[in-house]
């Protein structure tokens, strides 16, 4: 009976607690044989069986500077903290330091900022737009005039205006804000908006279904998020820097077009009498050389048929900042190029628009055409 059981051994004190039921010392049921006498010397000679949720290691898995043991063994004192959860292993640091990981925070940071401003510019571009469109239904529009005779201007530019900054206000008091109709209010943050309440509002007012409202954001590098909405197409461009450009929320790009003959050139015509007579003869020079060209009668909503491919380019001056603020950021995030009549940064004053492969042929037709 002496040899028909042993106990696990432990070093030093022989009242220990930890007691472990016998086992055969001919076959353990593993099919191992018996446990080796202890480990090491002193205090280092304690083995301990090994808890069932750790029986996974075998015998040919040994710390270093132990010796192999039959069985599944591991050092005794350890055993007093087995019940501790294993703390979970870090992920390597990178060895430049703490300030590597802060670029990528701050992008982070970046884009979830631009992102709230996408969404808040479409937000209040639906809820303006659904206000023109119920006024446009009711009838009476209290259309004037305000520059010129063809310089239309209703009351519910006026509305949606109002409609827009106070949202503005509410969700951004910091922000800058610069208005059509003459909204005006300087900022702290860096960040100013650019807002067409009702881009082509001639079209509004004879019910053509091609006018828009337009909200940009821009901060000291340039247009920074925007939105485009046509409330009878119910159709929302947006636009924010390094993010894409979407048509109701899936990506677009500009046709795939090589050669000017094959381009459907957009224009529009401003409301100085002189500067109308000028560009309509450079445009009359133009036509020979493109498949065609149209005259929609809203600039944001031209830059943005470019921008998913139902036009492959666009050509006018005199604009206002508000006019192309959030349709230039849809243009360059689809993959089109916008510059001046030079092929310089673009201006309100100046702007051509166009897939990349007939950017710079229309350039070159352009300044042909006008001199």
């Amino acid at each position: 009976m002496e040899n028909r059981a042993r106990s696990c051994r432990h070093a030093g004190d022989a009242s220990s607690p930890l007691r472990h039921r016998a086992y055969d010392v001919r076959r353990d049921r593993t099919g191992l044989p018996p446990l080796r006498p202890p480990v090491g010397n002193g205090a280092r000679a304690r083995l301990c069986r090994d808890h069932r949720h750790r029986s996974r290691r075998g015998a040919h898995r040994v710390r270093h500077r132990r010796r192999p043991v039959h069985g599944r063994v591991r050092d005794a004192a350890r055993c007093r903290n087995s019940h501790r959860r294993r703390p979970l292993r870090r992920r390597r640091r990178d060895h430049r330091g703490p300030r590597a990981a802060r670029p990528r925070r701050v992008a982070r940071t970046g884009r979830r900022s631009m992102n709230d401003l996408v969404a808040l510019a479409a937000a209040l571009a639906r809820r303006a737009g659904g206000i023109a469109l119920e006024g446009r239904r009711g009838g009476d529009l209290g259309a004037t005039t305000k520059s010129s005779p063809t310089d239309i201007v209703t009351l519910y530019d006026r509305m949606c205006e109002e409609t827009i900054v106070t949202g503005l206000a509410d969700a951004r008091p910091h922000d800058a804000v610069v208005g059509e109709e003459g909204t005006s209010r300087p900022g702290t943050s860096g960040i100013e908006w650019h807002i067409d309440p009702i881009d082509g509002t001639a079209n509004y007012f004879f019910g053509l279904p091609t006018w828009a409202v337009s909200i940009g954001a821009c901060d000291a590098e340039g247009p920074l998020a925007g939105a485009v909405y046509l409330p009878v197409l119910d159709e929302m461009f947006t636009a924010s820097r390094g993010g894409g450009a979407f048509l109701n929320g899936a990506p677009i790009a500009p046709r795939d077009v090589r050669s000017l003959p094959d381009a459907l050139l957009a224009t529009g015509f401003g409301y100085d009498p002189a500067a109308r007579e000028a560009h309509g003869r450079t445009v009359a020079n133009m036509v020979g050389h493109v498949r065609d060209i149209r005259r929609l009668g809203a600039a944001s909503v031209d830059m943005c048929f470019v921008a998913c491919g139902r036009l492959d380019a666009y050509v006018e001056g005199g604009l206002n900042s508000w006019d192309i603020m959030a349709a230039r950021l849809v243009l360059t995030e689809a993959g089109c190029v916008v510059t001046d009549y030079a092929g310089g940064p673009v201006t309100p004053e100046e702007v051509i628009a166009a897939a990349p492969a007939i950017h710079g042929p229309l350039v070159a037709l352009r300044a042909r055409a006008a001199s």
